[in-house]
């Protein structure tokens, strides 16, 4: 049902937001009427955002898979996260080689961007990624400092029937786990020096190019 909700909903959302578009590019861009658009239309956005998670943890996922640089992958997702005002002052760094390794990257890419988020939202410092081939694959790790959560929330962190204060970024982490687990590979959480770490362990092959471009 919450699918067939979400379906539904969709697609009067997008009108709305085209028209509010529309209005907004009439407008005098340092208006009072342009801010009230842009932000309306934000929060379109964000509801549509909203019923995608939810249709991604309903529905089965249909993967598209693809030679993938991952390293390109993480750096567009700290890139995101860093666009938002409300990362100011959070510094997030990435290391690891290039790697290349099979997977869909639409829907990878939106895995990595909600685990990176999910340390800049509730870490209170800054925030590594880092990534590593393996034997079997490929891993990246995602550590945020000042975020240590306590052992009946890692347990329960990426279940989309436990929502707590504690896991501000909603159905973020959930989603991120439907699609690492749909990709044959595992993500983890556990506590970490002052804060805590991600992982994402991803199948192979994973090929490591020296100097290759993204």
């Amino acid at each position: 049902m919450s699918a067939v909700v979400a379906h539904e909903v969709k697609n009067p959302l997008a009108g709305i937001g085209g028209a509010l578009e529309v209005v907004g590019a009439r407008s005098e861009p340092t208006s009072t009427e342009a801010r009230i658009l842009r932000e309306a239309h934000n929060r379109v956005r964000s509801l549509d955002e909203t019923l995608e998670d939810l249709l991604l943890l309903t529905r089965p996922l249909v993967l598209e898979r693809g030679q993938v640089n991952l390293g390109s992958l993480l750096e567009e997702a700290i890139e995101q996260v860093t666009a938002n005002p409300a990362a100011e002052g959070i510094s997030l760094t990435l290391e690891g080689p290039e790697l290349f390794l099979t997977a869909d990257r639409r829907l990878l890419r939106r895995a990595l961007i909600y685990v990176v988020d999910h340390g800049r939202r509730v870490g209170q410092g800054d925030v590594h990624v880092a990534a590593s081939a393996t034997p079997t694959g490929a891993t990246v790790r995602v550590y945020y400092s000042g975020g240590v959560l306590e052992r009946d929330i890692r347990d329960r962190i990426f279940d989309p029937r436990y929502l707590t204060r504690s896991r501000r970024t909603g159905l973020h982490l959930p989603v991120a786990a439907r699609i690492v687990q749909a990709m044959d590979g595992r993500i983890q959480v556990w506590p970490e020096g002052d804060g805590s770490s991600i992982g994402i362990d991803l199948p192979g092959p994973c090929e490591r190019v020296t100097g290759a471009a993204g």
